[in-house]
């Protein structure tokens, strides 16, 4: 009786070994084909250019809260509002709706939007 256990408690082991080694070899599999579609990288550009549409529209938000305070400034101590402002309101956008490496584009804003500032 205890050595028939003992040859079940085997056979058991075993049954889920081969389990075990095949959903592995499922899991690879899966991964792989993960790794090989396309969609990753659609994903991905997509992933990168809506992070740059969020950084563009903090920027725009952050340059039309400014103009706003300083127009309420001007207003209140009476005085007409400096040319540079009354020209345009966003004076610095990226050049288009995506940009092959946006890091780069969005430092290149902040270095325009610093020396916009220092002016």
């Amino acid at each position: 009786s205890k050595e028939n256990l003992c040859e079940k408690l085997d056979e058991l082991n075993d049954d889920v070994w081969d389990i075990v080694e095949c959903r592995k070899d499922e899991a690879i599999n899966e991964c792989e084909r993960i790794i090989n579609a396309k969609w990753l990288k659609h994903e991905l550009t997509q992933c990168v250019g809506n992070t740059h549409n969020l950084f563009q529209s903090e920027i725009n938000r952050f340059i039309l809260s400014s103009y706003f305070i300083i127009a309420f400034v001007y207003y209140q101590i009476g005085k007409p509002l400096p040319k540079r402002f009354q020209e345009h309101a966003l004076p610095f956008t990226m050049e288009s709706d995506f940009v092959d490496d946006p890091i780069s584009e969005i430092h290149t804003l902040y270095q325009k939007a610093a020396k916009y500032i220092k002016e």
